[in-house]
């Protein structure tokens, strides 16, 4: 999907919709209860189908686009899937993983709750590997997982934040932070995320406040964080043409509600087109 409302990406796309919750987290996907899965009807769960996409070829398109502009952009790789979900067939992966191998003016995020699993593949410096950890069980399991996968990034969706987190962000280039969004949210205290964005001042990984969360309002604008929550901080390096460190307190000049677009794109995913 070109031009997300996920402020911390600029596009999303997947080769395939469908997951199994495997931890707390998932309790309340939002992928599960997405509109492309409701029109196409997939059923989340083990054994459920997962059904592939069209259009794969967009990306290289893209890719095209920002080398000609000479921008980087970021693309949230799966964000109706988890790429390495063992139900999924191999051929699709390795399909998958080789076409965002050439998107070399792109930074391609995958995000994952199965990160023993990206032990297996070696990725490029543009490929940049997350987890999510939303409590302190999965914080304690799934962190040194990803800190063996080799990329060219690591990242941390400590999202949906469900309580107090210690973190070991040692190799850790990143942490997005957010409270729960949709009409089951659980509350946030926010002396949790404050404690996270000291945690990463001190070890020196950059920090990025996504939202506060709650419903109707998931409270993802800069207006609706306290100001010493208004940041948002990209890893310096990771194949950027130019390093990027930002600090935002304020308002961003970026527009993150181009609500027709959204729409629009929505409509070619339910179709299965990208």
């Amino acid at each position: 999907m070109k031009n997300t409302l996920i402020n911390w990406a600029d596009h999303t796309h997947n080769p395939w919709i469908g997951c199994t919750n495997i931890s707390e987290g998932c309790e309340h996907c939002y992928a599960a209860q997405s509109l492309p899965a409701k029109f196409m009807g997939i059923e989340w769960g083990k054994g459920e189908e997962r059904r592939r996409t069209k259009n794969w070829e967009v990306l290289l398109a893209w890719d095209k686009s920002v080398r000609k502009r000479g921008s980087r952009e970021r693309v949230f790789c799966g964000s109706l899937c988890d790429l390495c979900d063992s139900e999924v067939p191999e051929a699709w992966r390795m399909e998958y993983f080789r076409l965002i191998g050439r998107l070399t003016n792109l930074d391609c995020l995958l995000l994952t709750n199965r990160p023993h699993l990206t032990t297996r593949y070696e990725f490029p410096v543009h490929v940049w590997i997350g987890t999510s950890v939303e409590n302190q069980k999965w914080a304690g399991v799934r962190i040194k997982q990803l800190q063996c996968c080799k990329a060219g990034k690591r990242f941390l969706s400590v999202e949906p934040l469900l309580g107090p987190v210690k973190l070991d962000l040692h190799g850790i280039d990143w942490v997005i932070v957010g409270g729960e969004s949709g009409s089951h949210a659980r509350p946030m205290d926010i002396s949790w995320a404050r404690d996270i964005r000291d945690q990463c001042q001190k070890a020196g990984a950059a920090f990025w406040m996504k939202q506060l969360g709650g419903y109707p309002d998931k409270r993802d604008d800069l207006d609706s964080i306290p100001a010493d929550l208004r940041i948002r901080e990209l890893p310096f390096g990771s194949g950027l043409t130019k390093p990027v460190h930002r600090r935002t307190h304020g308002r961003e000049a970026r527009d993150l509600t181009k609500k027709a677009s959204h729409r629009a794109e929505s409509a070619r995913l339910m179709r299965g087109e990208s």
